[in-house]
């Protein structure tokens, strides 16, 4: 167990110092300088207020996956901003487990339904930008690679959103409760756990019309994301358009898919320069876009999320209003989520 932790750790960092090498390697730093001190203050100001909107996209769509009798809109933003500060600070994604003890201690759910929740916003969210490279790749000759990678993800995010939803229904269908035995071996024992919180997320979605408007609030966010670095590259003077911005957001949430440094710090900026550099960006102001883009990020975030812990904890018990108290026998789009 040591050994293979051991050897999980090791590959996570030379992963990240060999991405760091690869930023860093042939780089015009004459150009990286001047590319920074030209930097509009004013359009990177707006850039923090996208970021803020783009939070308050996926809060409402949080709370529509736990179900708006179990969380106020407020207690979601600040568990997405908490424990975004968090990532941002502590390896290997401590903030997403964080995010989990917040919902299980004021939301009501079970550990398994909250990890359940958290792969269904994940999966959507890749299948709504794969749906969205897919449409304008065909227009970047030299990102080819976008199309058949987002036709890939759109094709395996699919089917495995299917799958779950099937089994949900057919879950749903039986009045028994009948105890499945577990696989035997490790794997198997793994992939039934998969396969149960993807169910629990599943049923999230399962009320009419709830998933439609999850996907167009996915959308939404990724159309926030977007305005963020149309707004960031023209502070730099470097504008990149609509189309290669899309295929940017894609590169960049592929790179930073495994955890491994904090803030994502490597892969980040290894996969904005690979994309920009492929547009025909030199590799200095590519890399100058990509250390402020993902700068006008983290900063803001962390400062208000790790101030947001310190003042209410990592329950967020103190919140106005705390959380609306599911009533008893309520039919909600969150109240398969009490359970295990």
């Amino acid at each position: 167990m040591m050994h293979k932790r051991f050897a999980t750790i090791t590959l996570r960092a030379v992963t990240v110092l060999s991405t760091g090498a690869f930023v860093v390697w042939g780089v015009n730093w004459r150009e990286v300088v001047d590319s920074l001190h030209n930097v509009d203050g004013a359009l990177l100001a707006l850039v923090v207020v996208a970021n803020a909107c783009m939070m308050g996209v996926k809060a409402v769509r949080l709370r529509l996956l736990l179900g708006p009798r179990r969380a106020s809109l407020g207690f979601c933003f600040l568990a997405l901003l908490s424990s975004s500060a968090i990532n941002n600070v502590a390896p290997l994604r401590g903030g997403d487990v964080a995010r989990l003890w917040m919902f299980s201690s004021n939301a009501g759910t079970t550990k398994t339904a909250a990890i359940g929740v958290t792969v269904v916003e994940k999966v959507l969210d890749l299948l709504s930008l794969a749906v969205l490279v897919v449409v304008v790749s065909w227009l970047v000759p030299a990102q080819r690679w976008a199309e058949y990678t987002s036709l890939v993800v759109l094709g395996a995010g699919t089917a495995l959103f299917v799958a779950a939803r099937f089994s949900a229904r057919r879950e749903r269908r039986s009045e028994a409760d009948v105890h499945v035995p577990e696989r035997p071996g490790r794997l198997g024992s793994r992939m039934r756990a998969l396969g149960e919180q993807l169910t629990l997320g599943v049923k999230a979605v399962g009320e009419r019309g709830v998933l439609a408007q999850v996907m167009a609030l996915s959308v939404l966010a990724w159309v926030c994301e977007f305005v963020m670095i149309a707004l960031c590259s023209r502070s730099l003077g470097e504008p990149i358009g609509p189309t290669l911005a899309l295929v940017l957001l894609l590169g960049i949430n592929l790179a930073i898919a495994v955890p491994s440094a904090p803030a994502s710090a490597g892969p980040f900026e290894s996969a904005t320069v690979v994309v920009l550099t492929l547009a025909g960006f030199a590799k200095g102001p590519a890399l100058a876009f990509a250390l402020v883009y993902h700068a006008v990020q983290v900063v803001p975030v962390t400062i208000a999320g790790l101030a947001v812990v310190a003042r209410l904890g990592l329950t967020l018990s103190g919140t106005p209003k705390g959380l609306a108290k599911p009533e008893a026998g309520a039919a909600t789009s969150g109240s398969v989520l009490s359970g295990n």
